[in-house]
């Protein structure tokens, strides 16, 4: 699978359980890269925790190696890009 594959298998993974996890109120919403998770799609520190521990299970990540916290996680954008970097490992010199 090429890194363009396996970055386009993460994207969808990470929209299918936002949609998983968005409340009701917020499920019509189209979801786009730059939305708010919590003020624009309803999703708490709870739903971010669900949608970690899914990416967890599917893609057989560690969720330890990742370097930042869920609270820097506030878009669409920040979750996708903290997912591919948990697939892509610990980079070098880090």
């Amino acid at each position: 699978m090429s890194h363009k594959e396996a970055q386009t298998d993460v994207d969808e993974a990470v929209l299918k359980y936002l949609r998983e996890v968005i409340p009701w109120q917020f499920a019509k919403k189209k979801i786009q890269p730059e939305m708010s998770l919590q003020t624009e799609l309803g999703i708490d520190s709870l739903g971010k925790v669900a949608i970690a521990f899914r990416l967890e299970e599917e893609f057989g990540v560690d969720l330890t190696q990742f370097s930042g916290s869920l609270e820097e996680i506030l878009t669409v954008r920040d979750l996708t890009d903290a997912a591919r970097q948990l697939l892509e490992g610990p980079q070098k010199g880090t």
